[in-house]
């Protein structure tokens, strides 16, 4: 069933460029549908972010992983490698 046309107001596009970047489109949706009290799905924001020319990145975002530096068990500090040399 298709849904029926929906008037995005400025506010409502402005707030979707301001989050496209940060936010996924079921958080958007998920915002916008409790700002406006109307049901705001994913696809419409989709589509309505399409339509401002917004195209976001395949995958997850970067900006919300924090990327931590891989160990491995070995610790690379300069203390104990010496320490370790001159046993």
């Amino acid at each position: 069933m298709r849904e029926h046309y929906r008037r995005w107001t400025e506010a409502e596009r402005a707030f979707i460029m301001d989050t496209h970047d940060t936010s996924t489109d079921d958080d958007v949706a998920a915002k916008l549908t409790l700002s406006s009290g109307k049901v705001v799905t994913t696809n419409m924001i989709r589509r309505q972010r399409r339509r401002l020319g917004i195209i976001k990145k395949r995958g997850r975002p970067t900006g919300a992983v924090s990327k931590k530096p891989k160990t491995l068990g070995v610790n690379l500090s300069p203390d104990t490698n010496q320490k370790e040399a001159s046993s």
